[in-house]
């Protein structure tokens, strides 16, 4: 029994583990992209949008690690 309760919460930790991951992905992966575009095209990044855009993907992260604390 404690075999198989043990089997069950490693089951879970690595489905929260994935899915953490997955949520996580998404707005890293929209500020990195913004951020590389900003930096190949400085002289066309409109910089108050750019940060707009970051602040809005990082509450988004800090929104998921939150939820992942609960």
């Amino acid at each position: 029994m404690t075999t198989t309760l043990t089997a069950i919460g490693s089951e879970r930790r690595r489905a929260l583990g994935s899915q953490a991951s997955h949520d996580l992905r998404t707005p890293l992966a929209g500020l990195r992209a913004e951020l590389e575009e900003a930096w190949l095209h400085q002289d066309q990044t409109d910089l108050a949008d750019l940060l707009t855009r970051a602040l809005r993907n990082l509450d988004r992260l800090q929104t998921i690690v939150e939820e992942l604390r609960l």
